[in-house]
């Protein structure tokens, strides 16, 4: 497995990277350009795996968004 910092290989070539600021710590999505932020952590009790988990849910959410008609 190929690791981007918080986040995998994988999850960075999906569209998910990171930023920080000295208090929080943020999960950006970018589709089509456009950069969305889905989760906010605190910088001092972040743990890579919670990051990691909060790709996952975010995909699993996007799976399960687009397999119902509507």
């Amino acid at each position: 497995m190929n690791y981007e910092g918080l986040l995998t290989g994988a999850q960075h070539c999906a569209g998910y990277f990171t930023t920080m600021d000295p208090d929080f710590v943020y999960l950006w999505h970018r589709r089509d350009g456009n950069p969305e932020c889905i989760k906010i952590f605190l910088y001092e009790e972040t743990m890579i795996k919670e990051v990691r988990r909060a790709v996952d849910a975010h995909q699993q959410q996007e799976s399960d968004e687009g397999s119902h008609p509507g």
